[in-house]
Parts: structure tokens; C-alpha cells; sequence
């Protein structure tokens, strides 16, 4: 069931062309995390036959896609809420890159 998921998941994320976000980091950050989705699936799967670990799933769903859509989602909302232009600056991009870094280099 989890490697359904994974192909369904990143199915979707492709029919969204992410690639064509790059230039916005708030576009960007919701679409990067959301790929960790499918790819924690994966994981899933794989731990089921003892390829990886189960926490290596867990921190990638929970860190990678729970953690950057939450980042991505909230700076989207206090921006537009606050009257502010949707546009993040330097600190929140980099923000982003780093929780991203993090799921990466654990």
C-alpha cells in the first residue's frame, strides 16, 4: 500500500509542474516539501523489507513534509494576512533551505 501511495503521490506533485515554481520561494518551499510525501512512501515500503529504517520514513514525512509545508503555509498566510506583498525575503528563503538542508543531510 505504501509504494502505492509513493507512485500516487508523486503523480500528483507532477501534474502540479513544480519546476515552473523556482523563482517563487513560497511557491517553491510548498512544492519541495510535498515531494517528501511520496518519497517518505517509499521509505515505507522499503522498510518493510528492511532496505531502511521505519525512523527514517518517520523523519522525512514528519521533518521534511509536515515541517516545510507548515513553515511554507504559515509565512504565506501571515504575509497576505498582514497586508504585506506575498514575497518572502532573505530570511525566510532561508529558512526554508535549511529545514530542507536538514531532512537531506540527516
Amino acid at each position: 500500500l505504501a509504494l502505492f501511495a509513493a507512485v500516487g503521490q508523486a503523480m500528483r506533485l507532477l501534474g502540479w509542474q513544480p519546476w515552473r515554481t523556482w523563482r517563487n520561494p513560497l511557491l517553491w518551499i510548498l512544492h519541495v516539501s510535498y515531494f517528501w510525501i511520496p518519497f517518505g512512501f517509499l521509505l515505507l515500503a522499503l522498510a518493510q523489507y528492511g532496505v531502511v529504517t521505519g525512523s527514517a520514513a518517520l523523519h522525512v514525512l514528519t521533518v521534511g513534509a509536515l515541517a516545510g509545508l507548515i513553515m511554507g503555509m504559515i509565512t504565506r498566510t501571515a504575509l497576505g494576512h498582514t497586508g504585506r506583498p506575498l514575497k518572502a525575503g532573505r530570511g525566510e528563503t532561508a529558512m526554508f533551505v535549511l529545514v530542507q538542508a536538514a531532512v537531506v543531510l540527516r
